[in-house]
């Protein structure tokens, strides 16, 4: 059964200002399955005129966004505002907010109004309030939607939806309905998360695209844009992921439950088209089923133990370096804010904090498990390595910083017997930017680079604060 005849557009948006955005900005088309666009230079106001003019045409059509398009129902109610039309109306007019009318969108995104915010999410707006429903709905690894109130840091989303509903606005207007505001019609137009159509992927790994690209057969000046722009990449396949589905995409139609927030389209053809696991890529390849998280009171078969006394049998030492590495990753996480249930073993950075900043997590100390003649030198190694694709399960080519910011842990205590892991006061922490690793690509530093770049001697309840600087200063 072949699928439904249509036209479907991706643009992997963008909410950089001024002449800039056109180069970042990039659409994909594809009539009936081919490739016949993938494209970059059009500006914002642009892409509304080319679909607005698409629109005048008699074949169905579906556009896909990678912006939130509409904001928690907390605060809509808050703005007493009971559709999501309302709202891209006040923002189409720069109405928003009392200073948002005053200075207007681009100077009102430099300098917001809670609950957007730019200097690390406020600690009254809890991760239930943060996120809509269909952000915290995505669950794959890692890939978590940003909230539509971040305006800075890796992976905001917040300056190109608020961009991105004055454009809502305006389509609406020529006639697009909005999934899933609107019941369907010939030409809608959805929101779409590139992450969970493309796969996972390492992105900026030139070598991954690649690798994901295989799977389509493409015209070779539309492979060659997409291996060299990540936007493009993006573009490209989520337009052949939706193509690919068609059928549902001609089923859309307005879903109540959503009607407020919005919803993140996705379908089973990502699976199939985007990031096939069954069958594996290759024959010697096996895929993991998903893991749990145990709890400690976990039996082990027959023999009167629980994983509880495994770990306690295991890894109650946590003077030996890997134990006291992995400790350090924990407090740290705690710090910043990452509520990831699991550690990720051989994810290419750490942790993430609540605004998408990804840290690298590095732990030293004087002391060790074993008997020494002499404290041990403070050190940190493997600033630097090679990213690993868990799709193709390879390595990059060239060690890369894979981080935006780097906490150093060291354990303080210099004497034996007042040592002690779980005291948090005998921890300091040193906070930096990748730039800066990036600038010195040294194989190990020690106590005299981090005084010399990051001389700030941190306490545990400083460094969330601390990261969001770091990650801010990565991020400019």
């Amino acid at each position: 059964m072949h699928p439904t005849s249509c036209t479907v557009v991706a643009v992997d948006w963008s909410g950089r200002g001024g002449s800039d955005q056109a180069r970042y900005i990039w659409l994909c088309e594809v009539v009936d399955g081919e490739v016949v666009r993938l494209e970059s230079g059009r500006s914002r106001a642009a892409i509304v005129d080319y679909l607005a003019c698409a629109a005048r045409g008699d074949a169905p059509l579906v556009v896909g966004f990678d912006f939130a398009f509409s904001v928690p129902e907390w605060y809509l109610h808050e703005l007493e505002l009971t559709r999501a039309k309302e709202l891209w109306e006040l923002v189409a007019r720069e109405d928003l907010t009392p200073r948002m009318r005053e200075v207007g969108l681009r100077r009102w995104i430099q300098d917001p109004e809670w609950p957007f915010w730019r200097t690390g999410r406020p600690a009254d707006l809890t991760r239930d309030r943060a996120f809509r429903r269909t952000d915290l709905e995505v669950t794959a690894p890692r890939i978590q939607p940003k909230s539509v109130f971040q305006l800075v840091g890796a992976g905001m989303v917040g300056p190109g939806s608020l961009y991105g509903m004055q454009a809502l606005h305006e389509l609406s207007q020529a006639g697009y309905g909005i999934w899933p505001f609107d019941p369907r019609g010939p030409r809608m137009v959805v929101e779409i998360f590139p992450r969970t159509l493309t796969g996972p992927v390492v992105k900026r790994d030139r070598g991954a695209r690649e690798t994901v690209l295989r799977r389509f057969d493409l015209d070779p000046r539309h492979r060659a844009s997409a291996v060299g722009s990540e936007d493009a990449f993006d573009a490209l396949v989520s337009a052949l992921t939706m193509a690919a589905a068609a059928d549902e995409l001609a089923q859309l139609d307005e879903e109540p439950a959503y009607g407020l927030e919005g919803r993140i389209w996705t379908t089973s053809a990502i699976v199939r088209s985007a990031a096939p696991k069954k069958p594996p890529l290759r024959d010697d390849v096996f895929v993991p089923r998903e893991l749990r998280r145990l709890d400690g009171s976990e039996k082990i078969g027959e023999t009167g133990s629980r994983i509880g006394d495994f770990w306690s049998w295991a890894f109650s030492d946590l003077r030996s370096n890997t134990e006291r590495g992995v400790f350090a990753e924990f407090l740290v996480a705690r710090a910043v804010g990452d509520d990831s249930p699991l550690r990720e073993t051989w994810a290419n950075y750490d942790l993430t904090t609540p605004s998408g900043i990804r840290v690298e997590v590095k732990a030293s100390g004087y002391l060790q498990s074993w008997q020494q003649k002499k404290l041990s030198e403070i050190s940190f190694g493997r600033l630097m390595a090679l990213a690993w694709d868990a799709v193709t399960g390879e390595l990059g080519a060239e060690p890369e910083v894979r981080a935006d910011v780097f906490v150093f842990a060291i354990q303080t205590c210099r004497d034996p017997d007042a040592y002690e892991v779980l005291d948090i006061d005998q921890w300091e922490f040193r906070v930096m930017s990748a730039d800066v690793i990036r600038e010195n690509p040294l194989k190990s530093v020690g106590i005299s680079f981090l005084d010399l770049h990051a001389p700030r001697r941190l306490r545990w309840n400083e460094l969330r604060d601390a990261v969001e600087e770091a990650g801010r200063r990565e991020a400019t």
